[in-house]
């Protein structure tokens, strides 16, 4: 039996497959939930990010869902997230602050490094130039110390270090990173989709 996660602009749509047909529920009505992610030790446990009502949780599927991270989070619009393959969730908002929990969202704190990296002078969103965003948050698969992190627009970052230390974007890398993902068989590489540089 497969599910299906769909994020609608006021819903998340979970479409459930049955022996004949679907069976559709609604839920976060209200909420533009804009990306999901699952803990790979627990697939009953996702997170779903919304712009402007935070960051929720469920524990059963998507049956029901809790927000988290209000104490710790500093802002309702949470545009990206993701779970490493320790249980680790990392999770990125607008304007850009990237945060992390070791405690399946109970707690989380911030990667405050990031704030000064050269780059950031030059982080803005071509439709709203006030702001930015971290767009798509990826661990990686093979090591649990490397993660890449794009901001909308301005870098991709990465730390190889779990977060200890990080690294400005290279010289010839993407500045517009739409989206940013890894391959189990295809260990220390990344593929950006971009706004400026295409598909690498």
């Amino acid at each position: 039996m497969r599910f299906f996660y769909l994020g609608m602009k006021t819903e998340l749509l979970i479409v459930k497959e049955t022996a004949n047909s679907y069976e559709t529920t609604s839920h976060l009505k209200g909420m533009h939930p804009n990306r999901l992610a699952f803990d790979p030790q627990n697939e009953k446990c996702v997170y779903c990010t919304t712009n402007g009502d935070g960051l929720f949780k469920s524990e059963d599927g998507g049956e029901s869902w809790n927000q988290i991270g209000q104490e710790d989070i500093h802002s309702s619009k949470v545009t990206a997230v993701a779970v490493d393959r320790n249980g680790v969730v990392y999770a990125g908002t607008e304007p850009s602050h990237l945060y992390y929990s070791e405690d399946i969202g109970e707690t989380w704190n911030e990667f405050k490094e990031i704030q000064y990296l050269p780059s950031k002078e030059n982080w803005r969103f071509p439709p709203r130039p006030e702001t930015h965003f971290v767009r798509w948050i990826t661990p990686s698969i093979s090591n649990s110390n490397h993660m890449g992190v794009s901001i909308e627009a301005g870098a991709f970052i990465r730390t190889e270090d779990g977060g200890e230390t990080w690294k400005d974007r290279p010289e010839d890398s993407p500045k517009d990173t739409h989206t940013l993902l890894a391959h189990p068989e295809s260990s220390g590489r990344l593929y950006s989709a971009s706004g400026d540089k295409g598909y690498a």
